[in-house]
């Protein structure tokens, strides 16, 4: 976890000042609810795309959120709908959309990313 959440604080030091870019909680929730969803399609189509260069562990855990989205029939209203929940927590306030993401994903499918993981000898996520 404490891994996460460094991951996070990273991410959201350098993706949250990108220009162009929904950078917190404010700017997520100042979006209509159709916009979030498709910002949240977005962010979901390129943090699960599979990589040539990914590690195996990423791998993993992309593999194991695409199917936790297929079994649970998640969309991105539901996926854009997490993240406004999430940013319930003022802990998440100036964090970035795509670092709720990870989080909603991390919590929500844990169990996905864990059987993909130890399909191939990882330990759990």
């Amino acid at each position: 976890m404490q891994i996460l959440l460094s991951a996070l604080a990273m991410l959201g030091s350098t993706a949250a000042s990108a220009a162009g870019y929904v950078n917190d909680r404010k700017q997520w929730l100042s979006m209509k609810p159709e916009a979030r969803a498709a910002y949240a399609q977005g962010m979901n189509d390129s943090q699960n795309f599979i990589y040539a260069d990914d590690t195996l562990a990423e791998a993993m855990v992309k593999r194991g959120r695409t199917k936790c989205l297929l079994d649970l029939k998640t969309g991105a209203d539901t996926l854009a709908e997490n993240i406004t929940f999430m940013y319930k927590n003022n802990d998440y306030m100036s964090l970035p959309p795509s670092a709720m993401y990870i989080i909603t994903m991390a919590k929500m499918c844990k169990v996905y990313i864990d059987i993909e993981r130890s399909t191939f000898g990882l330990g759990p996520s």
